[in-house]
């Protein structure tokens, strides 16, 4: 009933309640501003995981009957919709646009993302809004964009497995260098992430901090170089400084026409720390191909340390050391369809034993409307 209401409003504000069109607009503006971009994409999620099944998803506190770190502790077994997202976004003016994402799951509506975003400014662009940081490679990407159908250990473990959405404002500022140099600054209110991170605060004047980095650097043929990094900073509810910070190397080979050959190698750590205190640290690094026009393969390589003082999930008290592997084959019969197959294999090493976590997953990723394009 939620979702008909919300379908409903948002047909009304498309039909009803679109500013006029001044006369004196660009064709393109009139268009865009009668006719917001819309666009709704359906994840499917498939999971037969055998650990998931016996029921070690749910934590006990034995690692021995727990799955690795608990990852999606509660969701479904078997099929379902995993989410469905839609997307709005439409210029307001020729100096601001504005976006929306509101993402169905679980039988309740969120609004996941909705910000202003400003078009007018020379070499800066500014953000106001509710939306996901700029942390890292996968920190502002959503679910149905991941390479893999699961995020990386080391983000659910930090900052969240879909990065930290905060609400505040983002100044990003490209530089006047040779090569592509863009520097980030954010600030945002304090807020307990969906990780293991709570930068809630312990005072109405404390809040959260982002600083990013990105440089990118054109290799021969048709290769490129990404090098970032990130700090995210905040204060715990104990007034203790908490952040995590992040570096990471992309190197990919990007044929024209979306040829085969077209291949990504992507690389990133994450330490998250609170006062002097390391609590966890780890990385992952994935490879993925494009065999065919319409076939990709991947494969994906991780690792988390949990140090003793970090609040478990699945362990206590105690130092843990968690590995995964993962493998996946996509099938895209066109642009906006993707059909993804994932195999994982992962352990849990604690005082108290070895834990074991293996998952089978089954995705179809369909998108309707006019989506926005995903960064490069």
């Amino acid at each position: 009933m939620r979702f008909r209401v919300v379908l409903l409003h948002l047909a009304a504000l498309t039909a009803f309640g679109a500013p006029r069109a001044r006369a004196d607009a660009p064709p393109s503006l009139q268009s865009n501003l009668m006719n917001p971009l819309m666009s709704l994409n359906a994840l499917f999620l498939g999971d037969v995981s055998p650990d998931r099944a016996k029921g070690s998803f749910e934590p006990t506190g034995d690692p021995a009957n727990d799955g690795l770190f608990v990852r999606g502790a509660g969701a479904r077994y078997g099929f379902g919709l995993q989410e469905s997202e839609l997307t709005v976004e439409s210029t307001v003016d020729s100096h601001f646009k504005l976006n929306a994402n509101l993402v169905f799951a679980d039988d309740e509506v969120t609004p996941e993302e909705v910000f202003a975003t400003t078009r007018s400014l020379p070499q800066v662009q500014v953000k106001v809004g509710k939306f996901k940081t700029a942390f890292g490679k996968l920190g502002n990407v959503h679910s149905h964009a991941f390479p893999f159908i699961l995020p990386a250990l080391v983000y659910e473990d930090t900052i969240g497995g879909e990065g930290f959405n905060g609400e505040g404002a983002e100044a990003s500022w490209m530089s006047p260098l040779p090569w592509f140099l863009e520097l980030t600054g954010g600030g945002y209110s304090a807020r307990a992430g969906d990780g293991t991170m709570d930068l809630s605060g312990a005072r109405k004047d404390d809040f959260v901090y982002l600083a990013h980095a990105k440089n990118f650097f054109d290799l021969a043929g048709n290769a490129s170089l990404e090098i970032g990094g990130s700090v995210l900073t905040g204060h715990t509810p104990r007034g203790e400084s908490q952040r995590t910070v992040g570096i990471d190397v992309t190197v990919k080979n990007a044929p024209p026409r979306n040829a085969a050959g077209h291949w990504t190698f992507q690389n990133e750590w994450l330490q998250k720390s609170t006062g002097d205190v390391k609590e966890q640290e780890g990385f992952y690094s994935s490879l993925q191909c494009r065999i065919r026009q319409n076939e990709w393969v991947g494969i994906r390589t991780e690792r988390v340390i949990r140090e003793q003082g970090a609040a478990y999930a699945a362990t206590g008290n105690q130092d843990a050391d968690g590995n995964a592997l993962y493998a996946a084959v996509t099938w895209a019969p066109g642009e906006f369809t993707a059909i993804r197959v994932d195999g994982s294999y992962g352990t849990v090493k604690s005082e108290a034993g070895t834990a074991v976590d293996r998952r089978i997953l089954l995705q179809f990723n369909h998108t309707i409307g006019t989506h926005p394009a995903h960064n490069f």
